[in-house]
């Protein structure tokens, strides 16, 4: 269905260019017969002008998709790295775990670390989708407060393993209108850089005040 869109928008833009130029041409021969004096290379060159122009507005716009598409895979490609240590430290933890609560808070990692990369793998399976709503944003007003809450809590393991206190100065019931699955993927961004780049043991404030 997509293709086949895409087909029918470029026939139409051929015919619409084919359209332009026979308008211009009998638009010069008009003038040239109406007035004798009047430049036969004006309008050509005004024509030549106005065809660049669409060409150069069709080859930004397709480059400048093609740079967010690879931004957008190369950023949630490198979040792999997160749950994978993730899951890493888990096995190495559960081979030396020596109860049953430590077996089990291993697995828990294993399993929050598995939920991440699904849930980036769907991401990227839907990036690779030939769609044309695939970077639309889709705008609701919502609570903010919890839904950053609901962010710092999702790393909560991840700051734990590196011993870390994360302290949370959130303005309650603050509402706001996002794209929460795009917001999402920024906070989860922004706390797991925090976390990564804090030194063991260390702490870092995570704060959303009213504005």
């Amino acid at each position: 269905m997509h293709k086949a869109v895409k087909i029918l928008s470029y026939i139409v833009a051929i015919i619409g260019v084919g359209l332009l130029i026979s308008f211009f041409d009998s638009a010069n021969d008009w003038l040239g017969s109406t007035y004798p004096n009047f430049p036969v290379w004006a309008m050509p060159l005004v024509l030549s002008m106005i065809i660049v122009g669409i060409g150069v507005l069709i080859r930004r716009q397709l480059h400048e998709g093609e740079i967010l598409k690879y931004e957008f895979i190369t950023t949630v490609t490198h979040k792999f790295r997160t749950p994978l240590t993730h899951i890493k430290w888990a096995t190495e933890n559960l081979r030396k775990a020596a109860t049953e609560a430590d077996r089990n808070e291993s697995l828990g990692y294993i399993e929050n670390a598995n939920s991440k990369l699904v849930e980036l793998t769907d991401l990227l399976v839907t990036a690779s989708e030939p769609k044309d709503d695939v970077y639309k944003y889709r705008i609701e007003r919502a609570n903010l407060s919890s839904f950053a809450e609901e962010m710092i809590v999702s790393s909560a393991d991840h700051a734990n393993a590196k011993k870390i206190q994360v302290i949370r100065e959130i303005s309650p019931d603050v509402h706001a209108l996002f794209d929460a699955s795009r917001l999402k993927f920024v906070f989860q961004t922004l706390i797991e850089n925090g976390i990564n780049y804090t030194g063991q043991g260390g702490h870092r404030k995570s704060h959303r005040k009213r504005q």
